[in-house]
């Protein structure tokens, strides 16, 4: 290869690079910043204040939506202003109950 080739070959994986190093570090901060979240849900749902646990976790699942424990303290403060959420038993791992007859 010539040197030509091989400078395009080096910029193309420092762009590559650079890339990745972002993704990274705009995840990071999501997950930072979920966290933030998921601290007041929890510091909310321990004095019962299941109306900020709501607006916290939801918060916090816009940010990491696959965390299920999150999903589930939000599904208790539902729970707890008397909201029966339907993922609630699949979070618990009781069978969803139908309502059809």
């Amino acid at each position: 290869m010539n040197t030509a080739g091989a400078e395009k070959d080096k910029s193309i994986q420092a762009i590559e690079m650079a890339r990745q190093i972002t993704h990274n570090k705009d995840f990071i901060t999501s997950q930072n910043e979920a966290l933030v979240y998921i601290n007041s849900g929890n510091r909310n749902l321990n004095k019962n204040n299941f109306e900020e646990v709501i607006v916290d976790f939801t918060q916090a699942i816009k940010m990491n939506h696959n965390d299920t424990d999150v999903h589930f303290c939000r599904d208790v403060a539902y729970n707890g202003i008397g909201v029966i959420s339907k993922n609630l038993p699949q979070l618990i791992g009781q069978p969803k109950i139908s309502t059809k007859r």
